[in-house]
């Protein structure tokens, strides 16, 4: 836990599928963390708050995150690829912390500005304190996303994965405490400040960028491999949230607002395995690519497309257990709720898809293919939400933005093929499909009550890689890696 890592503690590993294996299943299980931690917290605001109240927290949250998701996306791939390509990070780590900390202090001066309008728009007075509450947590999050982006280019997997996992015990810890110390919504706003507070120390711990220091790499040369990414992530995280605005300002209730909220919270699984996968794809490959190894990272680009495919099956799962899964987690008061979830869930596998697809597009060098492909879905969702919103409201919206995501995964995955010059695995996608529907029946056919829904979902999430190995999608080689990165895991958790 000492200093920073020294170039030679960073190279290119000799070993790129074991090290991006190994990453991905500590970083999946770190970020595991906040699947049990999110749901806690979902159900315990809902049931706290009710929908008017949570209705109000989910569109502070959605207009917050926007920003923080910009900043991520804007900045994030850009950090990874260059840092990746550099014999010596520190000067792009000080130039990009610096770009990241100003990023923050412009939001959160936009984000306090434009408080007391957004809260006239949305026609909630109380909006406007509760923004301005949450503003400055951009700072603090977009100097922790610093340090995080700079780890993940220099290929420490380990250190991000135990970041992520102090990060959401602490916050759900804390979430839980000022709530109940009687400080409401903006107790959940200062949960989530400290919590950032301490990612950004134990990040400090072992990488140290320096703010002050001058440096020869200047901030053009990240804000010129920024610029189509930074649209592109402004596309996108507007395109997420465009339903619920779209939803709010066209005449729907506060209580509209939370159902819908609800939904897209609970729907954040595949958004989860994006924000774990991608970041390491995109290491993992750059690195190779700068050290001339053409072939493996042509091959860890085929994989990742099987992996996302591979994902399939379990979105048919959660589609046919939404509505227990809501009568479970969020009480008989939030059943509007189930058929939004089933739809967003789709919408939510299909933007992962595009993110990964996107990661592709900037190792081949076309990142203004990724503004390409957001801004189309923006601007189709907005006019498909401004048709579908006043006559069907929430489901509507929800429609849109499955439809819409989807036509923009197919759209990315084939920009991503040609360019790599990778055919598409239609092997996995063929079992994927072939898995997909008897996984949606069993979900659907098998009814389960109250906690009996746990079991039934481990039980068809296992069958899940089960039945991918029977119909032969797994190498010998594949079984290995994956078991030799389990069994590290498991060792070391034990030693710990």
């Amino acid at each position: 836990m000492s200093g920073a890592p020294d170039a030679s503690d960073v190279s290119t590993p000799s070993r790129p599928r074991r090290h991006v294996v190994d990453g991905a299943v500590r970083v999946f299980l770190a970020d595991a963390i906040l699947v049990p931690t999110a749901l806690v917290t979902v159900v315990y605001l809902t049931r706290r708050f009710g929908p008017e109240g949570y209705g109000l927290y989910a569109l502070t949250y959605a207009l917050v995150g926007s920003l923080g998701a910009t900043t991520i996306s804007m900045l994030a791939r850009a950090t990874i690829k260059l840092v990746g390509d550099a014999k010596d990070w520190r000067p792009i780590g000080a130039t990009v912390l610096r770009v990241h900390l100003v990023c923050g202090l412009a939001e959160a001066v936009a984000l306090w500005l434009a408080s007391e309008p957004l809260a006239a728009l949305f026609d909630e007075p109380l909006l406007a304190s509760y923004l301005r509450i949450f503003a400055w947590e951009l700072v603090l999050f977009c100097a922790a996303c610093a340090h995080r982006h700079i780890a993940i280019g220099l290929g420490l997997f380990r250190l991000r994965a135990r970041a992520a996992a102090i990060y959401w015990i602490v916050k759900l810890l804390l979430t839980v405490g000022f709530v109940e110390m009687g400080f409401s919504i903006p107790g959940v706003l200062v949960a989530a400040m400290s919590a950032s507070v301490l990612e950004l120390a134990i990040y400090r711990l072992y990488i140290r960028p320096s703010l002050f220091q001058r440096s020869r790499v200047a901030a053009k040369e990240l804000w010129s491999y920024a610029q189509p990414l930074m649209f592109a992530a402004l596309c996108l995280g507007f395109f997420s949230h465009v339903g619920l605005f779209a939803l709010k300002v066209l005449g729907g209730t506060a209580a509209d607002a939370g159902f819908y909220g609800a939904a897209q919270n609970l729907a954040m699984g595949p958004r989860l395995v994006a924000i774990s996968f991608a970041p390491l794809l995109l290491s993992t490959v750059t690195r190779l690519q700068s050290s001339g190894r053409e072939r493996e990272a042509r091959e860890i680009v085929r994989d990742a497309l099987r992996f996302v495919l591979g994902l399939l099956p379990l979105a048919g799962i959660a589609a046919g257990t939404a509505p227990e899964l809501v009568g479970l987690l969020l009480g008989a008061e939030f059943a509007p709720t189930a058929p939004l979830l089933t739809l967003l869930l789709v919408g939510e596998l299909a933007l992962f898809i595009v993110s990964v697809a996107g990661v592709i597009l900037i190792t081949a060098g076309q990142p203004r293919l990724t503004l390409t492909v957001s801004s189309a879905m923006l601007l189709v969702a907005t006019v498909g939400h401004a048709l579908a919103v006043p006559r069907f409201g929430a489901v509507g919206a929800a429609s849109v933005t499955a439809a819409i995501a989807t036509l923009g995964a197919a759209a990315s995955t084939i920009l991503a093929l040609h360019l790599w010059h990778v055919a598409l695995p239609v092997g996995t996608l063929t079992r994927g499909a072939l898995l997909t529907l008897p996984c949606y029946m069993a979900a659907v056919f098998w009814p389960t009550p109250d906690l009996w829904l746990i079991p039934k979902l481990l039980a068809l999430v296992a069958l899940v890689p089960i039945g991918f190995g029977l119909l032969g999608e797994f190498s010998a080689r594949e079984r290995g890696l994956l078991g030799a990165a389990l069994r590290s895991v498991v060792l070391r958790s034990r030693s710990v």
